[in-house]
């Protein structure tokens, strides 16, 4: 009975630092029903940790979208244990793995299944002077027990078909607004082309497909 609360907004380093909040859950406690164990915090203003998070067994991923980083921002740290929760390490979107040169928000939507643990970077792009050119990355993870945080590197995927394009089509921002397993499917969202800025000022047109 213990859950997870994400507060991206958090400011406890800065503007933005976020904080994720460990609380078990008492189904007989009629006046306290929610016990707080322990609080987790981003290291840096900007950082928005607890953007995004996923139970993985008895590990917790954490979405730290604005973690900056070299050549991206974005950072998945994962904790072990929920009382007193310890850092076991972390997992990053290294733009040589993407083969385009940078990525930003590794880490914004998660899903696990079995195995498997999906992670999007819906702000990776081609040109850093292009910001609207967001085609987004899907990251996929093997559980590995040659890897401290239990999970290998699998897959890195976008749609080569913008690559041909010249990355014209602005916005796609793959798994913008979520991700998840259907069986052996995976389901993620494609944004569409919208006028205004990346961020929160217009939501894309959804479509729903698995590959």
């Amino acid at each position: 009975n213990t859950c997870a609360v994400g507060v991206p907004g958090a400011n406890s380093e800065g503007a933005l630092t976020g904080a994720v909040i460990i609380c078990s859950i008492l189904p007989g406690g009629v006046l306290d029903p929610v016990q707080i164990l322990d609080t987790l915090e981003g290291g840096a203003a900007g950082d928005r940790f607890g953007y995004e998070l996923e139970w993985c067994g008895d590990s917790l991923a954490v979405g730290s979208v604005g973690r900056s980083l070299d050549r991206f921002t974005g950072e998945v740290p994962l904790f072990d244990g929920v009382a007193g929760a310890t850092t076991i390490g972390s997992l990053q979107a290294r733009w040589q793995d993407l083969q385009i040169p940078f990525t930003r928000f590794f880490g914004m939507s998660m899903a696990q299944a079995g195995d498997r643990l999906a992670v999007t970077a819906p702000y990776a792009g081609f040109r850093s002077d292009r910001p609207l050119q967001n085609i987004g990355a899907l990251f996929l993870y093997q559980r590995s027990t040659n890897e401290p945080t239990g999970w290998g590197l699998d897959t890195v995927w976008f749609d080569t078909a913008l690559l041909a394009d010249g990355c014209t089509f602005e916005h796609f921002e793959l798994g913008r607004n979520g991700v998840g397993f259907v069986g052996n499917d995976l389901v993620l969202d494609h944004g569409a082309s919208y006028a205004g800025g990346p961020g929160n000022s217009l939501l894309p047109f959804q479509s729903l497909g698995a590959d």
